[in-house]
C-alpha cells in the first residue's frame, strides 16, 4: 500500500482489507474469491478427520503464519477470533513458500489459499481442508487510486482481470 500512496506503482491486487475498502480515495474493484484452507502433511493427525475439521483442533499443533504486517496474516486470525480460536504457538513465516515447505517438513500447520497448494496437494506433498462452522472466504481486490489518472494500458490490464472468470 505504500508503494500506490507514494505513487510509485498505479494499482495493485489486495486480499480483503476493511480500512482500504472503506478508504473514499481508492477505486476497489473485487475480482476473486479466495478459498482458505488449512494445510497439513499427508500424514498428521488432521488428515484422518473425515469432512472438514473442527476449528479447536487447530490449538494442538505449531501454527506457521505469515508476518505481522500481512494482511493475510490479519485476515485469518480477525476471522479465527470471531470463533474464539487463539493460538499460542505461532511461528512467523516470511511467505507462502515458506510456510508450505515448512508445512511439508511436519513443522506445523497453517492456513494458506488453496490456489497457492493446487500442485502439492494433487502431487500429494499436501493436505487440505476447511474448518467446521468457519467461514474463510476472502475477496480480493484490484484497487487504485481515485485521483490517479491511468495509462491506457493500466485499463486494458484492469478490464482484462475484472472479466477473467477464475
Amino acid at each position: 500500500m505504500e508503494l500506490l500512496n507514494q505513487d510509485i506503482i498505479s494499482f495493485a491486487l489486495i486480499p480483503e482489507n476493511e480500512d482500504i475498502l472503506h478508504n473514499p480515495s481508492y477505486i476497489c474493484h473485487s475480482f476473486y474469491e479466495d478459498d482458505m484452507v488449512v494445510v497439513f502433511p499427508p500424514n498428521h493427525p488432521l488428515s484422518f478427520f473425515e469432512g472438514n475439521i473442527p476449528p479447536e483442533e487447530l490449538l494442538h499443533y505449531p501454527f506457521l503464519i505469515s508476518q505481522i504486517q500481512s494482511a493475510t496474516r490479519q485476515f485469518i486470525l480477525s476471522r479465527l477470533n470471531n470463533y474464539d480460536i487463539h493460538f499460542h504457538n505461532i511461528q512467523n513465516m516470511y511467505n507462502t513458500e515458506t510456510i508450505k515447505q515448512s508445512v511439508m517438513k511436519g513443522m506445523g500447520i497453517s492456513i494458506v489459499s488453496k490456489m497457492a497448494v493446487v500442485n502439492e496437494e494433487q502431487n500429494g506433498f499436501l493436505k487440505t481442508s476447511h474448518l467446521q462452522g468457519v467461514n474463510l472466504f476472502r475477496k480480493l481486490y484490484l484497487i487504485h487510486k481515485k485521483n490517479k489518472i491511468l495509462l491506457p494500458e493500466y485499463h486494458m490490464f484492469i478490464q482484462h482481470v475484472l472479466e477473467k472468470e477464475y
